[in-house]
């Protein structure tokens, strides 16, 4: 596993994390063996402009760059009404890419999800990336997942641990042999042994598809950011 597709250690900004709490995450990545990270710090419209935003991620991030893993900016954009209006939507893109991350209420709204995607994907034409989507696979219906999961070119994320529930893994899978994109963050949080535990279901993933199928699609991941 080359990319963390999901970080969050930001300082002052992810986790009550400070300068050097984030760089010993970043230098527990390297640890690892990462090369990637993608930078998500949570982004309402309610609590800030674009512009600021983007200019305090720029000034957090060069606060803990070291050698080794490259910082990919991005942003975990929360799903609410209007959200879609805001003309400079495409600053929050993953590394300047089409990608956009994008949080799901913990309370699902049909009209307001088929409203702000739409517009997402044909206003902004971004390519969703529906993060932490574990968490939605143990709290939503069978039917609010399957519209999600029929989102055209969408991509989901996975922290890499939750493969270890079995529903989990399931949907996984499918997804994956369905063609789809899926995106893994290992969930490191901080500098301890206990964060290296998620090399136990990368080892499954590469017992389910083989090792040549998995390093090739780990790097048809990390094209994506490039």
């Amino acid at each position: 596993m080359t990319v963390d597709f999901n970080l969050h250690c930001l300082p002052d900004i992810d986790f009550n994390h400070g300068v050097q709490s984030a760089v010993n995450v970043v230098h527990n990545l390297k640890r690892c063996e990462i090369k990637y990270a993608v930078l998500t710090p949570t982004y309402d419209c309610d609590v800030d402009s674009v512009s600021s935003f983007v200019k305090s991620r720029r000034d957090k991030i060069k606060l803990i760059e070291c050698s080794g893993v490259k910082l990919v900016p991005a942003a975990n954009v929360i799903i609410k009404p209007g959200i879609s209006d805001i003309n400079d939507f495409a600053k929050l893109t993953v590394n300047k890419t089409n990608l956009i991350y994008l949080s799901l209420p913990d309370i699902f709204d049909e009209t307001l999800f088929d409203r702000e995607i739409h517009n997402i994907m044909y206003k902004h034409k971004l390519i969703p990336v529906f993060s932490d989507i574990d968490r939605y696979i143990l709290t939503y219906t069978d039917d609010q997942l399957y519209k999600i999961f029929s989102v055209p070119y969408a991509c989901y994320q996975f922290i890499i641990s939750s493969l270890l529930n079995k529903e989990i893994l399931k949907i996984a899978r499918e997804l994956i042999a369905n063609g789809k994109c899926v995106l893994f963050g290992t969930g490191i949080r901080n500098y301890t042994n206990q964060n290296l535990n998620y090399n136990v279901p990368i080892k499954q993933f590469q017992k389910w598809f083989g090792k040549e199928y998995f390093n090739f699609y780990m790097l048809k991941c990390e094209n994506l950011i490039k």
